[in-house]
């Protein structure tokens, strides 16, 4: 089923990571799309993927991969943290999208 998320779905996950506060993630998936006017929903998935999620803060670096699953998930993190960046060495294949602080 992993597999098929990517190979059964047109695009690829576009991911927005917030950090709530010093300890929490949140983390949302969407369809990556050039131009959303063409966004046709013809997944068996609903365009959701298990994207392997990785991180790096002020405080530690997490090689640790957390599949999430959920189109929203909050991720607990370690230790708090001033900042956060996802997709250690772009290791996975998705786009990340930031909130500013």
């Amino acid at each position: 089923e992993f597999i098929d998320r990517y190979t059964r779905q047109k695009n690829y996950p576009l991911v927005h990571v917030s950090l709530l506060n010093g300890t929490h993630v949140l983390v949302k998936q969407e369809r990556f799309l050039h131009d959303y006017q063409d966004a046709v929903n013809d997944s068996p998935y609903n365009y959701t993927w298990h994207v392997p999620f990785t991180y790096t803060t002020d405080a530690e670096r997490n090689d640790q991969v957390i599949i999430l699953k959920e189109r929203e998930n909050v991720v607990k993190l370690n230790k708090p943290a001033r900042w956060i960046k996802a997709n250690n060495d772009f290791r996975m294949y998705y786009v990340t999208n930031y909130d500013l602080v």
